[in-house]
């Protein structure tokens, strides 16, 4: 039987590792589909003794030097944040000072943002009620580099403020006539450098949606903030003409049939959707 577990930590510690998921790991140290077992019996074993980190997205990472610890990032409004570890508190150090989430300020958040995988360490500081700070040593995977906002001019500059509280500062997005973008418009950008206490971030307009406020366009700010699929494959839409096609609105099933009443929408024209209304009735 291979030794995977020492071939797996031989692989991902080698200098120059880049990240991969299990199924490509499992070549990459000389797996097949029938040794498949040995090898996610290896890799349980791993993860429980901590020894590889696997993030949300998949990818497998060797733990890093002794003392890194391993999370999520939380920021606050103040621009501070927290580390939430992967792992239960009593595993992050002996020093139950340790347990729970780090504290850490806005300039040892360097640029990271909430929701990104980062390894932090604990330093020699602590807040007024006892709670040990910390400290960003490595981001491990990003959130997210695409983000929607609303763009705007000053002093011959482009900017985006993003939407939501993610950032406290707006994006620097350079050139203003690029891609044609007008001020007020909604736009997608993807961020080439992270902003940080000091720093402004920067990145690049990658789509126009449209005027802030256009019918429309608000759904597809949604839609590509949170990376939802605009296309879809060709059987899966085959599937759905289909379905349209069995529709026999004669047949009322479970519906209640309102045709002969009078109703009356009571949404605005330019609503994305018409479902609130009155019914008029003559007594």
């Amino acid at each position: 039987m291979p030794d995977f577990e020492k071939k797996i930590l031989d692989y991902v510690n080698r200098t120059g590792y880049t990240p991969v998921r299990e199924k490509a790991l499992l070549k990459k140290v000389g797996g097949s589909k029938s040794s498949s077992p040995e090898f996610e019996q290896a890799m349980a074993n791993l993860r429980s003794r901590k020894e590889i980190l696997i993030s949300d997205s998949g990818l497998i990472r060797p733990v890093k030097k002794e003392g890194w610890i391993a999370g999520t990032i939380k920021k606050t409004n103040s621009g501070a944040g927290y580390l939430i570890p992967h792992h239960k508190p009593d595993d992050i150090a002996h020093d139950q000072r340790h347990a729970g989430d780090l504290y850490i300020s806005e300039r040892d958040l360097g640029d990271a943002q909430t929701g990104d995988e980062v390894y932090a360490t604990a330093i020699n500081r602590q807040r007024s009620g006892g709670q040990i700070c910390g400290r960003v040593v490595e981001i491990i995977e990003r959130a997210s580099t695409t983000f929607v906002g609303t763009y705007f001019e000053t002093q011959g500059e482009g900017y985006v403020h993003v939407d939501g509280k993610i950032f406290n500062s707006p994006i620097h997005v350079g050139d203003p006539g690029a891609k044609g973008v007008r001020s007020e418009d909604k736009v997608v950008i993807d961020i080439l450098h992270f902003p940080s206490k000091n720093y402004l971030g920067q990145g690049v307009i990658a789509k126009v949606l449209g005027p802030h406020g256009k019918a429309g366009v608000d759904l597809l700010s949604i839609i590509y903030e949170f990376g939802i699929p605009l296309d879809f494959p060709e059987e899966v839409l085959a599937e759905a003409r289909e379905q349209a096609s069995l529709f026999d609105e004669t047949k009322l099933g479970n519906r209640r049939d309102l045709t002969r009443e009078t109703i009356v929408t009571i949404d605005p024209a330019d609503a994305r959707d018409f479902d609130d209304a009155i019914s008029l009735t003559r007594d």
